[in-house]
C-alpha cells in the first residue's frame, strides 16, 4: 500500500488461504484506484479491499479520559473515532464494519478489539502525592453504552456491492467508497467496467438484453413469460442493494434434471462474484426458520439461496422476510439477540413442482423451466451458467445498468407490480418499454408475469387442515378464539395444526389464536370459509362450508 505504483497488477495466492490448490497463484492486485483490492479466483472467486492501517489513514490513536462525571462525554468522544476512521456504519439498527468486500456486524469482543486501536482510555485519580495517570480498560458497560448509543451517531449504510449503481434519479454512482448522499458503498468504480450509456440507442439496448441472457441461452421454458423473468431476475440481482426490499425469485420445474440449481447459482455469482451456498431448510419449525435467516444476514450474507423446496411453498415467516426491509430476532444457536440488521439479501428458491400460497404469491418473480425435449438432462447442453456468469459478470452488470437508465426516457406504463414501487420503477418501467419498442426480442410487460402467478396460487395445506380441525372441534357452533384455545385441550390434532401454521411461538394463547384467525378469514380453502362477526367488542368465528 505505501509503493502501489511497484505493486499495481502484482499477482499474488489467496490471502485467506495461502495454501490453496498447492499455493497456486490466484490472486491479483489493483492499486492505483481510489479503493485498491486484491482479486482472488480461489473458492469462486471474491474482491478483497485493502485498507491502511487506521493510524496510516489520518486517525491517529488518541488518549480519552474517562470518569463517572464525563461518562457521556466519554462515549461521545469513543463514537466520533469510530465515526471519523470511514468503515463503521449502521445498518438496521446494528453497527456493522466494513472490510474485506463485506459488512460485518459489530460484537462486543470485536468493537473492544477495534476501539484498543483507535483510543487509549485512561482514568485520573488524586492521591497524598498528586493526580495518577492510569490506563483503563473497555469493560462491558462501556461497551454496551456505545453500542446502545453509536447507531444513531453513524452514517447509515443502506446497500453494499462491488460494482457501480444507478440511482433512482438515473444517476450512476462511479467512484468507489461510501455514498454519503444513498447510503451505498461501492467497491469498485465505473472504470472497471464495460461502458454503461446513459442514453442507450436500440442497437445497445438489444446488445445488452442478449448479454444478459447469455448464460440462460440453453434453457427451455414453460410460458412466454420465461425470458422476460429471467432479464428481470438478473437485473434484479445487479440492483437488490438499492430496494428496501425485493421479490423472492423462484425457479420451479416438473422434473429434475433441467438446472434449476444451476440457474440459482448464475444469478448468485452475478449478485456477489462468488458461488453460494445452497440450503434446504426445515419449513415447519418456522421459530428456528426465523432464526436460520436471520443467522444468514448477520454472517453477511448476500444471497439466500433456499434449495429443493418441492411443493407448496405458504410460509409465513418467509412470506415476512420478502418485504422486511429490517429482520430481528436471536442468532441460531446461541441465547442472545443479535441486534436489527437490514435485510439487502437476494432470496432464492428453488424445487420441483413448486406451487405458490394465497400469502406468498403476489412476493414472488416465477421462473418456470422445462426439459428441450425427451430425455433431457442439462448437461447436454455443453456448458454450465454460473461459469458463464463468472465469465461474463462484468459485461451483465453494465448491461443490467444500460437497461437500468433507460427507465429515465420511458413513460410510466399502467399498474405497479404489487408494493415492490421501487423495483416496478427501475427494472418493469425499461424492460416493458422494451418489449413494446423492439417486440422482435420476444419481452413481454412484467407485470403480466406478476398478475399470472397470482392467479396460479393454491391454497395450503396447513390452512385448509386448520379449517378441517375447526370444524370437527367446532361444529357449526359460534366460539370465540378463548373457545377454541380451551378446546385444543382435548383435540390435540386441531392444537398441532395451529402450532404448525404459528410463525411466533410454539406456545399458543387465546390472543395468538384470534391472530392467525383473523389472517385466514373469509377466503374458502378445501371447501370451508372461516366467517367473523363482532359481539361485545369481540370476534365470534364459525366454520361454514362454501356454498
Amino acid at each position: 500500500m505505501s509503493d502501489k505504483k511497484t505493486y499495481d497488477h502484482a499477482l499474488t495466492r489467496d490471502p485467506i488461504e495461502p495454501d490453496y490448490d498447492g499455493g497456486r497463484i490466484v490472486g491479483k492486485l489493483f492499486l492505483n484506484e481510489d479503493n485498491p483490492v486484491l482479486v482472488s479466483q480461489a473458492r469462486g472467486g471474491a474482491t478483497y479491499q485493502l485498507l491502511p492501517e487506521a493510524d496510516k489513514s489520518g486517525v491517529t490513536r488518541i488518549s480519552i479520559e474517562y470518569s463517572p462525571e464525563r461518562n457521556a462525554q466519554f462515549i461521545d468522544e469513543c463514537i466520533t473515532q469510530m465515526h471519523q476512521t470511514g468503515v463503521f456504519f449502521r445498518s438496521g439498527m446494528t453497527i456493522v464494519h466494513v472490510r474485506n468486500g463485506r459488512a460485518d456486524p459489530v460484537s462486543e469482543p470485536r468493537l473492544a478489539y477495534e476501539l484498543s486501536k483507535l483510543v487509549l482510555p485512561y482514568q485520573v485519580k488524586t492521591t497524598r502525592l498528586g493526580e495518577t495517570r492510569s490506563t483503563i480498560r473497555f469493560d462491558r458497560n462501556l461497551l454496551g453504552q456505545i453500542m446502545e448509543v453509536a447507531p444513531d451517531r453513524l452514517p447509515v449504510l443502506n446497500g453494499f456491492a462491488d460494482h457501480p449503481l444507478l440511482l433512482p434519479d438515473g444517476s450512476l454512482i462511479t467512484k468507489p467508497g461510501y455514498d454519503a448522499a444513498s447510503g451505498l458503498f461501492i467497491l469498485n468504480g465505473a472504470a472497471r467496467f464495460p461502458p454503461i450509456y446513459s442514453e442507450p440507442t436500440e442497437a445497445q439496448l438489444k446488445e445488452a438484453v442478449a448479454t444478459c441472457m447469455k448464460p440462460f441461452q440453453g434453457y427451455h421454458f414453460d410460458d412466454d413469460f420465461g425470458m422476460t423473468a429471467t432479464i428481470f431476475a438478473v437485473m434484479l440481482a445487479v440492483l437488490r442493494p438499492l430496494f428496501s426490499f425485493s421479490p423472492m425469485i423462484v425457479t420451479t420445474t416438473l422434473k429434475t434434471g433441467v438446472g434449476k440449481g444451476y440457474l440459482q447459482q448464475a444469478l448468485a455469482i452475478i449478485r456477489t462474484g462468488a458461488m453460494p451456498e445452497l440450503r434446504n431448510i426445515e419449513r415447519k419449525n418456522l421459530s428456528e426458520f426465523r432464526k436460520t435467516l436471520f443467522t444468514l444476514l448477520y454472517e453477511s450474507n448476500c444471497v439466500i439461496a433456499l434449495d429443493n423446496m418441492d411443493g407448496v411453498v405458504n410460509n409465513e415467516t418467509l412470506s415476512s422476510f420478502i418485504t422486511a426491509p429490517v429482520w430481528s430476532d436471536r442468532i441460531l444457536g446461541l441465547s442472545k439477540s443479535g441486534g436489527a440488521l437490514r435485510n439487502d439479501a437476494l432470496l432464492l428458491l428453488n424445487g420441483c413442482r413448486v406451487e405458490l400460497g394465497k400469502n406468498i404469491a403476489r412476493k414472488v418473480l416465477r421462473i418456470g423451466l422445462t426439459e428441450a425435449g425427451e430425455g433431457h438432462r442439462f448437461r447436454d447442453f455443453g456448458f454450465l451458467p454460473h461459469k458463464e456468469a463468472l465469465s461474463t459478470r462484468k459485461n451483465i452488470i453494465a448491461a443490467v445498468l444500460t437497461i437500468a437508465s433507460h427507465a429515465q426516457r420511458c413513460s410510466r406504463p399502467q399498474g405497479t407490480i404489487g408494493s415492490f414501487e421501487e423495483v416496478n420503477d427501475l427494472i418493469r418501467v425499461p424492460l416493458a418499454d422494451i418489449a413494446a419498442r423492439l417486440p422482435e426480442l420476444g419481452l413481454r410487460d412484467p407485470l403480466g408475469l406478476f398478475e399470472a402467478t397470482v392467479e396460479n396460487d393454491v391454497d395450503s395445506p396447513e390452512e385448509a387442515d386448520i379449517f378441517a380441525h375447526i370444524h370437527d372441534a367446532m361444529e357449526d357452533t359460534e366460539f370465540s378464539s378463548r373457545e377454541l384455545r380451551q378446546k385444543m385441550w382435548t383435540y390435540m390434532t386441531l392444537e398441532a395444526a395451529f402450532k404448525e401454521f404459528s410463525a411466533t411461538s410454539p406456545t399458543l394463547s387465546a390472543h395468538s389464536v384470534g391472530a392467525i384467525l383473523n389472517q385466514l378469514r373469509d377466503e374458502p380453502r378445501g371447501g370451508l370459509i372461516l366467517r367473523a362477526r363482532k359481539l361485545g367488542g369481540k370476534n365470534l368465528w364459525r366454520i361454514e362450508e362454501v356454498k
